[in-house]
């Protein structure tokens, strides 16, 4: 197939476009989709990346639900992937991606590359129990404390003891 460029006889190779007006599009053009070439594209940090995209945006994902539908968010400069690596770096043999504070957003000051035995026990299950809840929300009822007090107490964040104390998470 040749070039879409009425009186161009090279090949086409991407977008119905020789090299040629390919790249002269992709730096002239306006609106013309331009990637930064990281060449990195097959690495284990851009595949962590795309999955917490997906993960935070895609609602088609299967845990979309527990992250982006529970308002879970990717900060602004990591949309873009050159500048996620600039912030998490290289990730070591045997690591994922993990939030510091499980119930907060994928920014650089809550995230690091934790073995998965670190991330394993870095959960609200591991955390929370049926009987902490109960203590949780008969310490707030008592006015004698407050949802910030009670996150550092219990090193759990502030946003979710407002959700346990409204019942907005672990409902009976």
């Amino acid at each position: 197939m040749n070039c879409k460029i009425i009186g161009c006889d090279s090949v086409a190779l991407a977008r119905g476009l020789c090299q040629k007006h390919y790249d002269y599009k992709r730096n002239h053009v306006k609106g013309f989709i331009k990637h930064p070439h990281h060449g990195m594209s097959f690495s284990p940090e851009y595949y962590t990346w795309v999955s917490m995209i997906s993960r935070c945006e895609n609602k088609n994902t299967k845990d979309y639900k527990r992250y982006g539908g529970g308002g879970i968010k990717v900060c602004k400069r990591w949309k873009t992937f050159v500048n996620f690596y600039a912030d998490v770096g290289t990730r070591s043999e045997g690591t994922t991606l993990d939030r510091i504070d499980n119930n907060g957003n994928y920014e650089p000051d809550n995230v690091r590359w934790a073995t998965h035995a670190e991330n394993s026990q870095n959960t609200c299950a591991n955390k929370l129990n049926w009987e902490l809840i109960r203590k949780i929300r008969e310490e707030y009822s008592t006015m004698e404390t407050s949802q910030g007090k009670l996150g550092r107490k219990y090193n759990i964040s502030q946003a979710f003891i407002g959700k346990i104390v409204n019942r907005l998470a672990w409902i009976e």
